[in-house]
């Protein structure tokens, strides 16, 4: 499907899926991968917003998503969040962990990352982050 907001997104299972420009020095993210769960129609007029909304905030959240991703990196908080090696972002909504709903999940992946596979979510509701966790 191509959608005027999002651009080229496909049907996997039960939610939608597809990548759009996120171009952001202060994470040095260039696209935003996404998965958003919604009936065959597509996505919500809401969840669209959602991503809109995302692009217009993510300056103003990067200092708490920054310091928590150094933290969980490290294990340790007072590594200085400039050391954060380029990254790849994956949206996630609405955002599940077990049995907790986010509004949405921010997931990242680093290059160089010692185990392949190991990401890092965090999960926000009111635009405030309520979840963090590290898992490969």
């Amino acid at each position: 499907m191509n959608d005027e907001q999002l651009g080229t997104i496909e049907r996997h299972i039960d939610a939608w899926i597809g990548e759009v420009p996120f171009e952001f020095p202060c994470s040095g993210t260039k696209n935003l991968r996404f998965r958003i769960r919604a009936g065959e129609d597509g996505p919500s007029v809401e969840q669209k917003r959602l991503v809109k909304s995302l692009a217009l905030q993510y300056e103003e959240l990067w200092p708490q998503i920054s310091a928590k991703l150094v933290e969980l990196r490290s294990g340790a908080s007072g590594i200085n969040s400039k050391l954060l090696p380029k990254s790849r972002l994956l949206l996630l909504v609405p955002g599940v962990v077990g049995s907790e709903i986010f509004d949405f999940l921010l997931g990242y992946e680093f290059d160089g990352e010692e185990a392949e596979g190991t990401g890092y979510f965090l999960g926000f509701s009111a635009w405030r982050l309520r979840y963090a966790e590290k898992a490969s």
